[in-house]
């Protein structure tokens, strides 16, 4: 007997909880790095540097415009760009802890995923490789899965890139409800000029595929949006000052040397490794060919991936946008000329591929809240030890250090900050400069070790903080003027002699 006649109540019940591949993958990758990952999404000092840029703003409201946290630019104008996410990043923490922080960064995180693989399905892509290409992405976002403002831009890049794409490939201009999305952008992260340099490509993209009586119509509509978009991220509180401040950084020579800024190491595993692999091996197959200025958006991410480890992660979610509708059509043909028949697995894996049930979605939600309070309360999520000297500071402030003078390790910096002790240096690139940084990296540079000590006495610094393992801690011990006065696994303190 059929399960429709024996157990209709059941039949029905599940047919309004539809789940999808979407909803699956993102609840798995969700609940898997909630337990695993708080290392990883706490593990970046600038966290403490937003939530206190964040609380500050909520206490003063108003947003700085010069440096109120160090003592070496002090006073230095500075554009707090990221103010918006900042003040999230706060209100988070302060209501929710570094759980909440965690979960959100996670749950970012797993919506964009969730975004990604939808919009394959969407495409046609047959589910097993839209599955596989998502995957491929989320090893491209593990080395930046940081309770930071980028993470609020994810779904917001993937959201921009799939409706430019959808716009190009039915030869329409884009929603103009994407120009709110980009002022929403401008102040949550540097990162809308990425959605601005896209937009020319797209639109030539859109004029290649039409016909040649739209183009002109077009290519107006497209240049219109484009105005409207660039205008739209001058509101801002520091109008056209963000565009500047993203030039003044990206063009600094010494970025290089900042860990995020540095080229990738292919003796250190990494996503875009496996999505080169996966280009090449599609495209030697004749499964992959990309128009002209797909192909060209696709080499430029990756020459910034490569010479920038923090774009991994942006090529991981813009690629299996971008070769989605490719794909499936080549694939169809692929499939066509070896003749392969559809397997029971290809029907089972079809069966997701459709949008899940508002009561699916509703008790997945559900069932993941619930997940994370009891994951979290047994994890407890803490920044990492290395980022957060409390020992240190606590002998510092005994020592009656903490309104001197401090030269501090980059990690470091961060913590000082929240913990209200002003720094030398800390992840605020763009506003010590290209010079400042120049000198910072020479003098720690062991080639310069000799100068080291000068390069205190110009600055004043009173104090060193500095990890363990730093070979300057041993230079400084045995230096006359200098005194070990704690130490642990984390950190060690000097001050200087009088």
């Amino acid at each position: 007997m059929k399960l429709s006649c024996r157990f209709p109540l059941l039949q029905n019940a599940t047919s309004k909880i539809r789940l999808s591949w979407p909803l699956i993958l993102a609840s798995l990758f969700f609940l898997t790095w909630l337990g695993h990952a708080a290392q990883t999404t706490l593990m970046d000092p600038d966290t403490y540097l937003h939530i206190t840029i964040g609380n500050r703003i909520l206490q003063q409201w108003a947003i700085p415009s010069v440096d109120p946290f160090s003592h070496s630019m002090a006073g230095a104008a500075w554009v707090a760009h990221e103010w918006l996410s900042d003040i999230v990043l706060a209100l988070t923490h302060q209501y929710f802890g570094w759980d909440g922080l965690h979960t959100l960064t996670i749950g970012l995180c797993a919506l964009t995923l969730a975004f990604i693989l939808r919009f394959q399905l969407d495409r046609g892509v047959p589910p097993i490789y839209a599955i596989f290409f998502t995957i491929l992405t989320a090893t491209c976002l593990l080395n930046h899965l940081l309770a930071r403002p980028h993470m609020f831009t994810w779904p917001i890049l993937v959201a921009w890139c799939a409706q430019l794409l959808r716009a190009s490939e039915t030869s329409k201009q884009p929603p103009w409800w994407l120009i709110g999305i980009m002022v929403l952008w401008a102040n949550l992260h540097g990162s809308y000029v990425l959605g601005l340099s896209i937009l020319p490509l797209l639109g030539l993209d859109a004029l290649f595929r039409c016909s040649k009586k739209e183009r002109i119509r077009l290519s107006k509509r497209w240049g219109l949006f484009f105005l409207l978009a660039t205008l739209s991220t001058l509101l801002t509180p520091y109008g056209w000052h963000s565009l500047v401040f993203f030039y003044d950084l990206v063009t600094q020579p010494d970025l290089s040397r900042i860990d995020e800024w540095a080229p990738v190491k292919f003796s250190n595993f990494t996503g875009l490794e496996l999505w080169i692999y996966a280009l090449l091996a599609l495209g030697c197959l004749g499964m992959l060919r990309l128009p002209p200025f797909r192909l060209l958006l696709v080499v430029i991410l990756l020459h910034e991936s490569l010479n920038h480890v923090r774009y991994i992660s942006i090529f991981g979610l813009m690629v299996p946008l971008l070769i989605a509708e490719p794909f499936e059509q080549q694939y169809a043909r692929f499939i066509s000329r070896i003749q392969i028949q559809e397997s029971a697995l290809d029907t089972w894996f079809k069966s997701l591929a459709e949008p899940a049930s508002r009561v699916g979605v509703g008790i997945i939600l559900t069932v993941l809240l619930i997940a994370s309070y009891v994951i979290n309360t047994i994890r407890q999520p803490q920044p990492p030890q290395k980022i957060t000297p409390l020992a240190a500071i606590a002998a510092a402030r005994q020592a009656g250090l903490h309104n001197k003078a401090v030269f501090n390790d980059y990690p470091f910096g961060g913590y000082l900050i929240y913990e209200g002790i002003p720094v030398f240096i800390d992840g605020r690139a763009d506003m010590y400069g290209a010079q400042f940084l120049k000198e910072y990296f020479d003098a720690i540079d062991p080639n310069h070790i000799n100068n080291f000590t000068n390069y205190l006495d110009n600055h004043q610094a009173e104090w060193t903080l500095l990890p363990p393992n730093n070979y300057l801690v041993d230079y400084l011990s045995s230096q006359p003027l200098w005194k070990k006065i704690y130490g642990d696994e984390y950190s060690v303190i000097h001050q200087r002699v009088r």
